[in-house]
């Protein structure tokens, strides 16, 4: 939760890991506490963390039996190999995932940017503004 509500402030957030991204003064707090009920969820990537450590287990006995020159060491091989395949490509779905999840919240900031821009309220501000401008430089 920020005072700070610029794109770029959203899109490094987001990066640097943020969950979500709010900016003040709050639309709602419904908003936050669903920011907060999503944060403190299990997440995916608690399954992920789990179901990597297995494959790397996996992995390991498939290296060790590897190293055998029978047929089930070339099994063991081949095994090896096509794995490492399919983890190189979920390594490169999981990062376009992150890239389109910024994605999403940066459109959804700008979304709420305009919302708040759009509103009768922001214009007689900036119109308010624009008169004291007037007034101080005259």
């Amino acid at each position: 939760l920020t005072a700070f509500g610029t794109i770029r402030d959203a899109v490094d957030a987001v990066r640097a890991g943020a969950i979500d991204y709010l900016t003040k003064p709050l639309q709602s707090p419904e908003a936050l506490i669903a920011v907060v009920e999503r944060a403190l969820a299990p997440s995916d990537a608690d399954e992920i963390v789990g179901e990597t450590r297995k494959m790397r287990e996996l992995l390991d006995t498939v290296d060790r039996v590897a190293t055998r020159d029978d047929a089930l060491g070339q099994l063991a091989r081949t095994f090896g190999r096509m794995a490492r395949e399919v983890k190189a490509r979920e390594d490169r779905l999981r990062e376009e995932v992150r890239e389109l999840r910024i994605e999403i919240d940066v459109a959804r900031q700008e979304r709420q940017v305009a919302e708040i821009t759009d509103s009768d309220y922001f214009r007689s501000l900036r119109d308010r503004a624009t008169d004291l401008r007037r007034t101080f430089e005259g």
